[in-house]
């Protein structure tokens, strides 16, 4: 949607929040999942794109004010947190 001005997704392993997630490499799921999602009315200048910005927030990352920014952070139920899974891997050997 052309309203869209940025978006961003971090991951939660169990312990600490994540900028990129592997599943293949990390062996699992994340614990959940945080999208932060910049909406602005259609009129409005689409300058406070977060391409090419620095790795900080989201909300740092947009300075207009006709930005409004909404987060969810969405649980995996299945999911089982990466320190869990080392713990039970070095128990088996």
């Amino acid at each position: 949607a052309l309203e869209v001005v940025a978006l961003e997704f971090r991951y939660f392993d169990g312990q600490q929040w994540l900028q990129a997630w592997d599943s293949e490499q990390l062996a699992g799921l994340p614990m959940a999942v945080e999208v932060a999602i910049g909406v602005t009315s259609g009129s409005e200048d689409r300058s406070t794109s977060s391409e090419g910005s620095s790795p900080d927030t989201l909300s740092s990352r947009v300075l207009d004010d006709n930005v409004r920014i909404y987060h969810q952070v969405i649980r995996i139920p299945s999911a089982v947190p990466t320190f869990e899974q080392e713990e039970a891997i070095e128990t088996d050997e």
